[in-house]
């Protein structure tokens, strides 16, 4: 079983790399359009960073176990 400490550690770096990877994706909105002629809506962007914040720590979460917890599925009927 991981400890508390390491956990934290690992959410610190989790959180430092997270917030690179959006001023990187911050300065590709402003040099990239593919096309788009409107800038990027903010609520948009929003709910993307949101969405990969939850999958980050559903892959810590899921690290943090031993053995590695395999991949999770949820039955179709619910």
């Amino acid at each position: 079983m991981v400890s508390i400490e390491t956990l934290k550690k690992e959410l610190v770096k989790a959180h430092e790399s997270r917030n690179l990877a959006l001023n990187e994706v911050s300065e590709m909105k402003s040099t990239l359009t593919l096309g788009w002629t409107r800038p990027w809506l903010e609520e948009l962007l929003e709910a993307f960073f949101v969405a990969a914040k939850c999958i980050w720590l559903l892959h810590l979460l899921a690290f943090s176990f031993n053995p590695v917890l395999g991949i999770l599925r949820v039955d179709e009927k619910h």
